[in-house]
């Protein structure tokens, strides 16, 4: 279910690293890099958060400038001569600027190289500590990944997905009262994810709290009665409680109970 997760969110995590646009394209053939108004918010002309997000000089402005064009096609090219413009004492927006790139081209160690050296440079970067943390779960260090949403969050971040993924987070290192927490507080900002309630229901069920794991789950199987997983898991957190699995709604979902109790 974990493999589940991590494929289902990739295309969230793929936009959101990106970093350079609010929404996918309208449409196939719109272009954003040729919107005006798209490349001023990607150079930062407003709406920079002082505290939070570094500055460009004019000099590194134009670098950006040179490279936008290429952003659209020739990644790899802008990646290059992004680099070649970055010094120790250029901006911290420079380097996270590559990094993004060397994400979207999956080459995700110099990607998170490049946002600690974001990092390193101004440590009150917000959207690179963000980032850092989600190149930290594509690449499975988990505790990375805790870290830097923990600072993200410390910098007043958080989003839904940033904290779900800390809620998997914390799961995968066993902590699952971290994980409860971060958890629930995804599913305050997006109370409709099927992912943030079924880690939410894998937690509970960790720490052996099988009456709230089965009332949540029985949420889940109303509303998903295909999903043999969802059965399962409420099954055997009935069996925690030491009552017995309540019969199914549909026959379609007659034999879910069959098998193995799930991994969780």
């Amino acid at each position: 279910m974990k493999q589940g997760l991590q494929g289902s969110l990739f295309s969230a995590l793929l936009l959101l690293l990106a970093g350079l646009a609010a929404a996918a394209p309208a449409a196939p053939e719109h272009d954003p890099w040729a919107d005006p108004e798209f490349r001023r918010q990607f150079l930062g002309t407003y709406g920079v958060l002082g505290e939070v997000e570094p500055r460009l000089s004019p000099e590194e402005r134009a670098t950006l400038e040179k490279i936008i064009p290429l952003m659209s096609g020739d990644l790899a090219k802008a990646a290059e001569q992004l680099a070649a413009g970055i010094t120790p004492q250029s901006s911290g927006l420079l380097d996270f600027t590559l990094g993004n790139i060397y994400f979207q081209l999956d080459r995700l160690e110099e990607s998170e190289r490049n946002y600690r050296k974001a990092l390193e440079k101004f440590p009150n970067f917000l959207r690179a500590q963000k980032n850092l943390g989600l190149v930290c779960v594509r690449r499975g260090e988990m505790a990375g990944a805790v870290r830097a949403f923990t600072r993200m969050i410390e910098l007043g971040g958080g989003d839904s997905l940033s904290y779900g993924l800390l809620g998997q987070a914390h799961s995968a290192l066993e902590d699952f009262l971290s994980a409860e927490s971060a958890y629930r507080q995804a599913l305050l900002l997006q109370p409709d994810s099927l992912e943030w309630k079924l880690g939410l229901a894998r937690c509970l069920f960790r720490q052996q709290k099988f009456a709230e794991a089965a009332s949540l789950c029985g949420e889940l199987v109303e509303k998903n009665p295909e999903r043999t997983d969802f059965w399962q898991l409420q099954a055997s957190a009935f069996l925690g409680m030491k009552e017995p699995p309540r019969r199914p709604r549909t026959s379609r979902c007659s034999s879910a109970w069959e098998g193995p109790a799930p991994r969780c």
